[in-house]
């Protein structure tokens, strides 16, 4: 599975040979430049003359392609933002419903990871330009939207259930990915941190509890997946052997929901 490295897909963009036009060359060129002093700097400390001493061009040249730091900044994230779209997949066709989620989910986390700088950069300009805030709404809602088909696509009925309660969901669980993304990597929490460093150590282990929360929540059912991480294992059995919430001194016992594409098996992390 390839996790997207943003600057180093620019740099092997550069090398790739054929016919290309200087003007082309000398534009990737900068916005190479500019994601490794966003990435290293951040957009606040963003300078055209950093950009061009990176780009190995004369600081006139950086106005021929963008208007100042600002728009190269929006040009670059824009574009890493397509870039991770065409990355961030669920999988190999055949995968079950468990899989395509942890894929998904551990996809994101290696993201976060190679791009932390540019993600960091993102929360920055949403904050402060409201054309890219914009855009990132947009995407975002593509992505909820393809999320929640193919959740639906997955349920043998759908009487009991509507679309817009599982988009909603899927927004709810996103952001939680989202929140712990911000917690763990853009902006560590050192308490967050070091409680993910002992319990789950790595990010297929990550991966896996969180996928485990997705899965119970959009599908309602007990995972019969040979999960390595023990605490993904001991979530994922909640509800076996009595262990629903208790109403009245009595168990209740949880109902799975029918749906399709669960499988017996996953791919260990």
């Amino acid at each position: 599975m390839n996790h997207l490295d943003y600057r180093k897909h620019l740099e092997s963009k550069l090398k790739q040979k054929g016919k290309r036009r200087k003007g082309d060359q000398t534009r990737d060129q900068l916005m190479l430049a500019a994601a490794h002093s966003l990435s290293d700097r951040g957009y606040h400390d963003l300078r055209v003359s950093d950009i061009c001493e990176g780009a190995g061009v004369a600081h006139s040249t950086f106005y021929l392609y963008f208007k100042n730091r600002t728009d190269i900044t929006i040009k670059v994230l824009e574009d890493f933002v397509t870039v991770l779209g065409q990355f961030y997949t669920g999988g190999a066709k055949d995968t079950n419903a468990f899989e395509a989620i942890y894929y998904a989910n551990l996809q994101w986390l290696k993201s976060i990871r190679n791009n932390a700088g540019l993600h960091r950069c993102m929360l920055q300009l949403s904050d402060e330009v409201g054309e890219f805030s914009g855009f990132m709404h947009h995407q975002n809602s593509i992505w909820y939207e393809k999320v929640t088909r193919s959740i639906l696509r997955r349920y043998e009925t759908t009487e009991n259930i509507s679309a817009e309660t599982i988009r909603i969901a899927v927004y709810a669980l996103g952001s939680m990915m989202d929140e712990i993304c911000r917690k763990l990597v853009i902006y560590p929490d050192p308490t967050l941190v070091a409680l993910v460093e002992e319990a789950t150590p790595s990010d297929e282990a990550l991966a896996e509890l969180l996928s485990s929360i997705w899965y119970k929540t959009l599908y309602g059912e007990n995972l019969e997946l040979p999960l390595s991480s023990p605490h993904a294992k001991s979530l994922a059995a909640l509800h076996l052997n009595g262990n629903a919430p208790r109403e009245g001194g009595e168990t209740k016992s949880a109902a799975p929901s029918r749906r399709r594409g669960a499988g017996k098996t996953a791919s260990k992390a």
